[in-house]
């Protein structure tokens, strides 16, 4: 669908089409970004659909299927940490040393003024993370993996719109709360 959608919108004339000032590097990005996400999604769903016959029409539980979701994440990342570290910058051998000064700043023991709001911030963004994935998992085992890509790639700029414009509209209220009080005492 998002192929579809870049052929779409990128090719032909220029001439009064929707995204035609767009350069079509933004959109490809924005597909290939999205694309790991989608895999996940087509992979869980497949677990549902397996995980029911071979449980006699009960699908598995998402907790199951996230705690293994999860361990596969962490078995990657342990694999490919020697080249992600080269990638940040840090060698190898400074990896262990690296590692456990984020991890006395992640438990907050040194008390550094670098590291504040720890532990508090890194366990709520990683409570409101669990939540998501739950979420997410839920929602490919009610609808499709198609459904939950579409979800999870419109959520990140939906979280951002949202509270912006709530933000300003909340604003506007309590400015206007504010005339009305002052109006108020004027007239009182």
């Amino acid at each position: 669908m998002k192929l579809q959608f870049l052929l779409f919108e990128c090719s032909g004339s220029n001439k009064g089409q929707f995204m035609s000032q767009v350069d079509p590097l933004w959109p490809a990005l924005m597909i290939a970004s999205a694309a790991f996400q989608s895999v996940a999604s087509i992979l869980k769903e497949f677990v549902f659909i397996d995980g029911a016959k071979r449980l006699k029409g009960k699908p598995p539980d998402i907790f199951v299927v996230n705690s293994f979701g999860s361990g596969f994440q962490a078995l990657f990342v342990f694999l490919l940490l020697p080249f992600l570290s080269n990638l940040r910058g840090i060698p190898f051998a400074e990896l262990p040393t690296y590692l456990k000064s984020g991890a006395a700043c992640f438990s907050n023991f040194r008390g550094d003024l670098d590291c504040q709001g720890a532990p508090l911030l890194p366990l709520l963004f990683i409570t409101t993370n669990m939540a998501f994935n739950i979420s997410l998992l839920n929602l490919v085992k009610m609808t499709s993996a198609l459904v939950a890509s579409l979800a999870s790639t419109l959520a990140v700029p939906i979280s951002i719109y949202v509270p912006l414009h709530l933000h300003a509209a909340l604003t506007c209220t309590e400015q206007s709360l504010s005339s009305l009080h002052h109006g108020l005492q004027f007239w009182s």
